[in-house]
């Protein structure tokens, strides 16, 4: 079979059959996400700074 013929079935296949929609939920809570974020491990509150740079006075890379 080649790849033309393959896409034709896929496309009468979703024709004849096509997938289920689920509803969508508009009742949903608005912290959903945060909870979601902080089961994986991410804390939104609390946010990481980068470290203040020296100033070296010689401009020279340390090695």
């Amino acid at each position: 079979m080649g790849k033309q013929s393959k896409l034709k079935h896929k496309r009468q296949d979703l024709k004849n059959h096509p997938p289920e929609i689920l509803p969508e939920k508009n009742n949903q809570d608005p912290t959903h996400f945060v909870e979601t974020m902080e089961k994986q491990g991410y804390h939104l509150k609390t946010t990481n700074s980068c470290p203040d740079i020296p100033k070296s006075e010689d401009g020279k890379p340390k090695i």
